[in-house]
């Protein structure tokens, strides 16, 4: 069973509440704090992983595909960026 480590109990009372009866929050909000801090971090490491995977992908193409498709490896950069505009 999960117990609440010492740290997170607010003076005043054993369940957490403060003297005026408030509990405290402990970035417990996921736009805020530590919350915020991983949501941004996990959706920066979903896009890198993302791109990696473009690239790895563009890069396997032979000349020719690249060539019916009317990109080149200069493109590969902006195509995995989704920014590519012809």
């Amino acid at each position: 069973m999960l117990q609440r480590s010492k740290c997170c109990i607010a003076q005043g009372g054993p369940d957490g509440r403060s003297r005026t009866g408030r509990a405290q929050r402990h970035d417990s909000h996921p736009r805020t704090g530590l919350g915020r801090l991983i949501s941004v971090y996990l959706t920066w490491r979903a896009e890198r992983r993302d791109y990696v995977q473009t690239m790895r992908d563009l890069h396997r193409m032979e000349s020719r595909d690249l060539q019916d498709l009317g990109i080149t490896p200069y493109d590969f950069d902006a195509i995995a960026h989704s920014a590519f505009k012809r």
